[in-house]
């Protein structure tokens, strides 16, 4: 059985967030992409806000859905938390283009 982990406070959050960092996508280690019969994607690490960002680029093609997955290391608590914050960041020139 693996050990739950508590999500320890930080104060390097992206400007109007306030808490706990679950993931700081300095990377894409962890990350995965998921996708129905006729989609593709990928997963790379960009330049970001702060530090790096995850990138999910994707193709939609003759399929229906592309998802992007973070598998946690080990499980974590989150019975304490009331909020879940993500932040995203799009492009005006390309429609599908969210980072």
């Amino acid at each position: 059985m693996s050990k739950i982990t508590k999500p320890q406070p930080t104060s390097a959050c992206v400007p109007g967030w306030n808490g706990t960092i679950l993931i700081d996508c300095e990377n894409n280690n962890g990350w995965s992409v998921e996708v129905s019969s006729g989609s593709s994607g990928t997963i790379i690490s960009v330049p970001g806000f702060i530090g790096n960002a995850i990138q999910l680029n994707w193709n939609i093609g003759t399929g229906d859905w592309v998802q992007a997955k973070y598998t946690f290391p080990q499980p974590i608590d989150l019975s304490q938390q009331d909020i879940f914050g993500l932040s995203l960041k799009g492009s005006t020139s390309d429609l599908k283009n969210v980072d």
